[in-house]
């Protein structure tokens, strides 16, 4: 019932809430149903003065443009509107709710939310029950367990609206609500009811997608049936990450799983198994990184240190385990950069740690004494907005603001002299290399003596005046500007009797990338660290043109590493590199070059972990391992590799650049090797994972991610090093893993790892499936119905026992599922001995039905994703043409493409063709296939049974009608096509089948043209090739089978095998045509045809009366040499003896010269080499029929992904998953790795080994040699002369 005061205040102000839920009593209607209401408010609605007071909780809405706060003592709700430019915030919108101290009791939890747009508002109040420190529930009002009953009667909500003019009606029907509402991005809210989340549009107030997550639930850490407080931290964790569209979820069994909105699993990782007390996550604003502290606690529950984890989502990477205080309480990641922030408890002071996540660095620390720790904040891009005493938000910049002293403003100058030493620093403009630039000088005046010339920006044109300073006055440091950079130098002598100076760059920054401007103004000054009153910092106050200020803590004298230093070096590398983008020998001859790449060596080895990626703000990033390579600083590369801490990533926003991508193009052979090397050695590591309650590693699991970036380049890596290529397939094959991710996620029948159970019922690769897409509510639903619906009728006629109503359980992890085995196996043995043998007969024959099998996965993050869509707007046409034209293209759907037939020579790309055809690829090719043989056989009897295909203009024919399908057909056959050219057309006419496609759709059409349209008889010839193209069409569709597959494999490559003989054998034939033809085409015709010579005698008297002459009239083909073209068909007869083109000519001696020289070399040389080369060529094929035909069926499955699919279809994680998994057979992988280990012993140079040998054989005669000649010498000294004699005579010495 609703509290009384707040109905008079509703009454009084006429503030109608859009939604209002009231907790209900046990036993009440379980849902909750809304109908239409609408919202009544008045002018002065909002013109009520209510004071906020005791702000208690507060919250940010998605896209962090509005604050919403409430307050328990009055429960005043209010929305603050996001002002950069201001220190203090305003509220515009504020209502005093019915949730205050006087209706909540402790164990209510109050959540609150905005929408994005500011427009609504909504507050959430959650009881608490069965937790620590909670009231007791009368759990006989219940009628089951906690999480399946009233929710009503500790949940209750209200949604306003800010809006004066609102006027819509809202309806949301039959929802059980049990936790908060939280506004998500574009204009969604999502509602948690008993087991089902709620996706509502707030433009329509309808429920648009319901997803089941109950499994989540049941996997949540702590769960119980009796409490809902397990899934009060789970809730905290939730309002913070949706905000950004995601939903990080810790899962028990030491787990971590991000989720989408819609329910797709973005990630799972194993996050260790040490006992903790306290966690908090948080999820970057690109979803690219999750954070995850824990307060470590040891056996006695002692806290002993805080660790902060970070995870890549992409790749399921762990990058650093960072130590951090155990006093830390808040945990956010900027917005424009990949760091994040710690907030921790120092002497009751915050202190403020920001780390960067891709180094593992400390990038800035600052105590924040002006923020009150009693008091809520929150992180909003780099500013602190905190409620303060007087219950007002105020705004505090993150980087807080430094209380400088002894400014001094520097100016632009010629020169600068030091302090205590005679040493001046000036500059000129001089030509060097012909460009005309500013040089720096240093002078001693009391020597009168140049020491020292650099060059300052030899990337600029000449300067004549620069910013500079003397650091100190012994002269050992300075500080020089131009246009766009600040460098430091040290100064140290050199040379005989230390004359000169050498100069050593300290520190070098640059203008950042995203401000186009130059300084404009410095200052420099100083200041002190809090708490540190001894140690002075200097500073430099840097002014732009464009009026963007930046402050420069400098390094001190003794200050040679930190992560500002490394990172604004490697920055300062990128931008040189973006000003000599077509010019790196120019810029390696500069000095600047030499001592940027001494100052990144230098600092390798202590922070060998800087090198992964820098942030530049604005989410712009720089990966100076790019710029290494580009500029060949490859002992750079070599180093950084080997310190093992590089973690290799994509370097653009589409996913088509990175390091081993640009090595490839570069062709540097080395760093290939050694980058291959690197990636393949992390791949094999295992971290070891100790299982809970034992204390050795029980379980080892492998990272994947490290080969990233090996898809999109393997394509460029075969086609440049197809060595490296294959050996890169090869340990990717049968790569074993154990399985990390719950049994709900990664569907697998093998049996428990721990105890080497696993088995399988497949004696080849089995593709595992995925399910990594939460469930819809209806499927659900209607798949549990109809279980049961089949199980009750199996029990009614017997089919099932009673007992077997209830289906297996379904263990969350592989630990749990080995106790419920242990469990059972005891219970076993209470029963009695017959019961137990049959029990044992069953096991047997279960176990004599599979076989042992590991579990694989093919080690290629996201070789199967397609690239996601453009976010930028564009327009419908250009959308249309992106998803159905010439969409984006998969690393699988390019080496499928454009691969060659090795790249298929190994089981990785085996396992992911059978999980594509498994899934998707085979319904829909078969119905392809049911498509095509129906289009086959209607054209070639239409074509075939009639005379005539065109009626007389009286009749009707049936046969119009189909040939008006078989256009229609055709032309969307051709349409498919000119999809498939679209974008390759090169590779595109290599492939024989297109071709074969092309004749088989375009000569039906052009049949069908001339009946339907033209009204004209097609011609015979063209008859005569349709239907032969469509049965050639027809025999190539079942390529897709093994059977027929490998047999047209074969013929496609012997044909291609051989085409040099073919061209060979053609060139002869011409050359002989061309030949006979000069030589008998002048021949008469009627020198060709039979003559006829008789006499005419009388019938009676039989005498002779006279004579006669019969010549027969030649026909245009009585002399097949008078045509060059009939020349080239009567010389190929000659291939099968057939010489009857030339039988009927007179006996010439060139003419038998011609036919001696065709049949010895064509028919008798050439012909036989064919037939052998066909028999050897056949002998290989036979050998690698498999390789082509995986490649043909791949080709296959790639043409359906791209042109059968929609984009959602292409963004189904199901069919497109991050990794693909499979079952092997133990016996497949012992093969494999002796086969591996047979080519690696195999692989050792015989020749090498026999010279070492050799060599070692020539020293061990030369020692002997010396030790016989010193033997001999003391035995002559000795007098055994006679001893030396016979072992002289003894042969064996």
């Amino acid at each position: 019932m609703e509290d009384k005061n707040f109905q008079e205040l509703m009454e009084d102000s006429n503030i109608v809430p859009i939604i209002t839920i009231n907790p209900g009593t046990p036993g009440a209607e379980k849902a909750f149903n809304f109908d239409k209401v609408s919202i009544e408010k008045s002018e002065d609605t909002f013109s009520i003065d209510y004071r906020i007071s005791n702000i208690d909780v507060i919250g940010v809405s998605p896209g962090e443009k509005y604050i919403i706060t409430w307050s328990r003592n009055n429960g005043l709700l209010a929305v603050w509107p996001i002002n950069q430019d201001s220190t203090k915030l305003s509220h515009t919108f504020s209502i005093k709710t019915k949730f205050n101290e006087t209706v909540l009791k402790k164990t209510d939890k109050i959540y609150v939310s905005v929408s994005e747009d500011g427009e609504y508002v909504t507050i959430s109040k959650i009881t608490i029950i069965g937790g620590e420190n909670t009231e007791s529930v009368n759990m006989d009002s219940f009628d089951s367990p906690i999480l399946d009953n009233e929710y009503s009667s500790i949940t209750s909500f209200d949604i306003y609206s800010t809006n004066l003019n609102n006027s819509k009606h809202t309806r949301i029907n039959s929802l059980e609500v049990t936790g908060p509402l939280i506004f998500v991005r574009n204009s969604h809210l999502m509602c948690f009811a008993k087991d089902e989340i709620y996706l509502i549009s707030t433009n329509s107030w309808k429920i648009i997608n319901k997803i089941n997550f109950s499994q989540l639930i049941q996997n949540a850490p702590s769960y119980s049936s009796d409490s809902n407080a397990f899934i009060i931290d789970i809730y905290d964790i939730l309002i913070n990450s949706l905000r950004y569209g995601y939903m990080v979820w810790p899962e028990d069994n030491n787990g971590l799983s991000v989720w989408d909105i819609d329910g797709k699993l973005k990630q799972w990782f194993y996050t260790g198994s040490k006992e903790s007390s306290h966690t908090l996550h948080a999820i970057s604003h690109t979803g690219s990184l999750v954070a995850r502290f824990q307060k470590e606690t040891n056996a006695h529950g002692v806290k002993t240190k805080g660790t902060l984890s970070l995870y890549h989502i992409p790749t399921a990477l762990a990058i650093f385990d960072i130590q951090v205080s155990d006093s830390t309480f808040y945990i956010s990641f900027l917005s424009k950069s990949e760091q994040i922030v710690v907030c921790s408890l120092k002497d009751n002071v915050i202190n403020t740690q920001i780390w960067d996540c891709w180094s593992g660095m400390l990038a800035y620390e600052e105590t924040c004494p002006h923020l009150n720790t009693e008091k809520p904040f929150l992180l909003i891009n780099e500013n602190y907005i905190q409620v303060t005493e007087d219950n007002e938000l105020e705004v505090y910049s993150l980087y807080k603001e430094l209380n400088t002293f002894d400014t001094e403003k520097l100016h632009k100058s010629q020169e600068w002299v030091t302090v205590g030493k005679n040493l001046k620093l000036s500059c000129a403009t001089e030509q060097y290399l012909d460009r005309s630039l500013c040089w720096g000088y240093i002078h001693d005046t009391e020597r009168d003596v140049l020491v020292s010339k650099f060059l300052v920006e030899p990337w600029q044109e000449s300067e004549d005046y620069m910013f500079a300073k003397w650091l100190d006055d012994e002269g050992k440091r300075f500080l020089i500007a131009g246009r766009d950079s600040i460098q430091i130098y040290f100064t140290k002598t050199k040379g005989v009797h230390n004359r000169y100076l050498r100069l050593e760059l300290q520190y070098m920054w640059t203008v950042p990338l995203t401000q186009d401007a130059v300084i404009n103004s410095l200052s420099f000054g100083k200041y002190k660290l809090p708490g540190e009153e001894n140690i002075e910092k200097n500073t430099l106050q840097i002014q732009l043109s464009n009026n963007f200020n930046v402050t420069l803590i400098l390094p001190d004298e003794n200050e040679l590493t930190s992560y500002k230093i490394i990172s604004d070096a490697c920055i300062s590398v990128h931008y040189l590199c973006l000003q000599f983008p077509l010019d790196c020998d120019y810029f390696n001859r500069l000095a600047i070059r030499r001592q940027l790449k001494k100052l990144i060596w230098e600092n390798i080895q202590i922070c060998p972990s800087a090198f992964n990626k820098i942030s530049l703000g604005d989410d712009k990033y720089i990966y100076p391992i790019e710029d290494f390579i580009n500029l060949g600083w490859d002992d750079i590369v070599r180093i950084v590799l080997e310190n093992n801490q590089y973690i290799p990533l994509f370097h653009n926003d589409k996913q088509t650049e990175s390091a081993l991508s640009l090595l490839v193009e570069l062709q540097k052979s080395e760093l290939v090797n050694i980058f291959m090397e690197y990636l393949i050695r992390h791949l094999r590591e295992r971290n070891n994972l100790v299982k809970k309650g034992t204390t050795q590693s029980s379980l080892k699991i492998r990272q994947p991610g490290y080969a990233w970036t090996i898809g999109i380049s393997l394509l460029d890596l075969f086609k440049f090093y197809p060595d490296k290529g294959l050996y890169l397939m090869k340990e990717s094959s049968y790569f074993t893993t154990s399985l990390e991710a719950p049994v709900r996620i990664l569907h697998t029948n093998l049996g428990d790892p721990y105890q080497v159970e696993e088995r399988s019922v497949h004696g080849e690769l089995s593709a595992v499936t995925h399910k990594a897409k939460l469930p819809r509510s209806v499927e659900q639903k209607a798949k549990q119905y109809f279980e049961n619906l089949v199980v009750k009728i199996g029990v009614y006629f017997g089919i099932f026992e009673e007992k077997d109503l209830s289906s297996s359980p379904k263990y969350k992890n592989y630990a749990e599922y080995s106790q419920q085995l242990n469990k059972k196996d005891k219970l076993s043995w209470k029963e009695s001995s017959g019961e137990r043998e049959r029990i044992r007969k069953k096991r047997l024959g279960t176990v004599q039905k599979t076989h042992p099998a590991k579990l694989c996965v093919v080690p290629w993050p996201d070789f199967c994703v397609f690239p996601s869509p453009l976010k930028e707007n564009r327009g419908h046409f250009s959308k249309f043409w992106d998803n159905y034209v010439s969409p984006e293209i998969s690393p699988f759907a390019n080496v499928a493409l454009n691969g060659s037939s090795e790249m298929f020579s190994e089981v990785s790309m085996e396992a992911i063709i059978k999980f594509k055809w498994d899934k998707f690829a085979r319904v829909r090719y078969l119905s392809s296939c049911v498509t095509w043989f129906t289009f086959a056989i209607l054209f070639c009897l239409t074509i075939s049974i009639p005379d005539t295909l065109v009626p007389d203009s009286n009749k009707s024919n049936m046969n119009i009608h189909i040939f008006i399908l078989v256009a229609i057909a055709s032309f969307i056959y051709l349409i498919e096509e000119l999809r498939q050219m679209n974008g390759r057309w090169k590779y595109y006419f290599y492939s024989p089948f297109n071709w074969v496609d092309l004749a088989s759709y375009s000569l039906p059409l052009a049949t069908a043209i001339l009946v339907v349209l033209v009204k004209k008889e097609p011609p015979h010839w063209l008859k005569c090739f349709s239907i032969l193209m469509v049965w050639t069409r027809s025999l190539i569709q079942l390529r897709a089978f093994a059977g027929p597959g490998k047999f047209i494999a074969i013929v496609f490559e012997i044909t291609y095998k051989i085409r040099a003989l073919f061209f060979v054998l053609a060139f002869l034939v011409m050359g002989f045509a061309n030949a006979m033809f000069v030589l008998l085409r002048e021949t008469d015709p009627y020198d060709l045809v039979p003559q006829y010579e008789g006499n005419i005698t009388n019938s009676t008297s039989g005498d002779v009366i006279g004579s006669i002459f019969l010549t027969e009239i030649p026909q245009s083909s009585t002399n097949n040499w008078v045509r060059f073209d009939w020349s080239i068909l009567a010389t190929y007869s000659f291939l099968g003896i057939g010489w009857d083109s030339i039988s009927q000519f007179n006996p010439s001696l060139p003419l038998a010269i011609m036919m001696f020289l065709f049949s010895a070399i064509a028919v008798v040389l050439l012909l036989n080499v064919l037939i052998g080369l066909i028999s050897d060529v056949f002998n290989g094929s036979l050998q690698i029929a498999r390789q082509k035909y995986l490649r043909q069926k791949a080709e296959i499955i790639a043409e359906i992904e791209l042109f059968r699919l929609s984009s959602s279809q292409r963004s189904n994680i199901e069919w497109f998953p991050h990794l693909v998994y499979y079952e092997a057979h133990v016996d497949s992988i012992n093969d494999w790795r002796q086969k591996l280990d047979q080519e690696e012993q195999g692989q050792v140079d015989v020749d090498f080994v026999r010279k070492e040998l050799k060599v070692v054989k020539d020293e061990l005669q030369s020692d002997f040699k010396g030790l016989k000649g010193t033997l001999k010498k003391i035995i002559s000294k000795s007098g055994l002369e006679k001893v030396l004699e016979e072992v002289e005579e003894d042969e064996s010495f």
